[in-house]
């Protein structure tokens, strides 16, 4: 399991504040282009500049927003990570597993044979020149 920063440090707050400031100019015009053109949006965007400016200052004023952010945040973290390992092996590898099934691939040559080790000898390369060709 993923364990939460309770005790993130001074460079991690600091940097949340200084990514904070221009992220309050975006939730600032997204609140006023979808609510109150007023009043909301440039609260918003006044408190989290403020909050920005004071933890770029002293990083242990935006502890609690950086805590509170993460523990909202996991969730969501968890959740897309896991839907797009998913999408990736029921959308890629499954139907490559499947369709080399269909087709009676068999990369590993296990198919029919009963015997106690699946090794295969090989000769040894006694060409002394084959390593100067590496590719």
């Amino acid at each position: 399991m993923i364990e939460f920063n309770y005790a993130p440090s001074r460079k991690d707050l600091r940097l949340f504040a200084i990514i904070l400031i221009p992220f309050s100019f975006l939730a600032g015009w997204l609140i006023r282009r979808q609510f109150d053109p007023d009043t909301i949006g440039w609260f918003v965007n006044i408190v989290l500049v403020i909050a920005g400016v004071a933890g770029s200052i002293w990083p242990a004023a935006v502890r609690q927003i950086f805590l509170t952010w993460t523990v909202i945040t996991f969730p969501i973290g968890w959740m897309i990570s896991h839907l797009v390992l998913a999408l990736i092996f029921f959308g890629v590898f499954f139907p490559i597993g499947i369709a080399m099934k269909c087709f009676g691939y068999d990369p590993l040559q296990l198919r029919g044979k009963n015997c106690d080790s699946y090794w295969v000898s090989l000769e040894a390369i006694t060409d002394q020149e084959r390593y100067f060709r590496q590719f």
